[in-house]
């Protein structure tokens, strides 16, 4: 009997329309102050070696966890008619992102495969844009 009334409570709880966007914010918090925490467990003995300081890769993937975190805010804020407008030039520019490892000065060979850009010392793999706005358009 008190096994229904559990069910009950918590289905008009989760039946909330806002309930699922909160699930899914705090289950991304977590998972990253997760990952934060494995990349520090993992990676200060290397770190010391090769920057001489303990710290140093943990602050990187958390400048990247901030960055994405504010990107994933903006995203959130954008209006939804917004997001068919933008689609048309996000394709066009991911089309020119994918041409840009062919760029002499751009392009990197890492492990054989010629599909990486570095700038600035900072190496990305275009396709992973272009899997994103692909999806947004």
């Amino acid at each position: 009997m008190s096994s229904n009334l559990t069910i009950k409570k918590y289905s008009r709880i989760l039946a909330r329309p806002e309930i699922p966007y909160y699930l899914i914010i705090w289950s991304t918090v977590f998972l990253s102050a997760l990952g934060l925490t494995m990349v520090l467990s993992s990676s200060t003995v290397t770190s010391l070696q090769e920057n001489g300081n303990a710290y140093a890769i943990f602050l990187r993937q958390f400048f990247f966890l901030g960055l994405g975190s504010f990107a994933f805010y903006w995203a959130f804020k954008v209006q939804g008619a917004v997001w068919p407008r933008i689609a048309r030039y996000a394709l066009s520019i991911s089309i020119v992102i994918l041409l840009l490892p062919f760029v002499p000065f751009l392009g990197k060979n890492i492990n054989g495969n010629r599909n990486w850009i570095e700038i600035a010392g900072f190496t990305l793999q275009p396709s992973e844009f272009a899997k994103l706005l692909l999806i947004l358009w």
